[in-house]
């Protein structure tokens, strides 16, 4: 095989993957935000859901989504934490429901 035919073939090698680098890496970024646009969705149905939970709607739960993911553990703990504020609002309601009740009698 002659130098000069190594050279062109290498010359033509080295234009074709110049030419498929740029492609190769928006494809990859696009890939990769497509990706990590899925994977962050259940985190911002979350923080939605969060957001709208107010002391007087502490009944609100975050949905779970059934993985048993990272997530699902957050969302179960933050459940746990809203059904104590909850019951914790509630006996507040009921106690100052009940000292309003006996300061009016006397």
């Amino acid at each position: 095989m002659s130098r000069e035919n190594l050279e062109k073939t290498l010359r033509r090698f080295l234009l074709i993957m110049a030419g498929m680098l740029p492609v190769a890496l928006l494809l990859a970024g696009g890939g990769g935000w497509m990706l990590a646009r899925k994977a962050l969705r259940p985190v911002d149905r979350m923080t939605e859901t969060a957001r709208r939970i107010s002391a007087e709607h502490l009944d609100r739960q975050v949905q779970e989504s059934g993985t048993g993911d990272e997530l699902d553990r957050l969302a179960r703990t933050l459940n746990e934490m809203l059904s104590r504020l909850n019951l914790a609002f509630q006996e507040i309601r009921q106690f100052s429901a009940d000292a309003s009740h006996e300061l009016q009698t006397r």
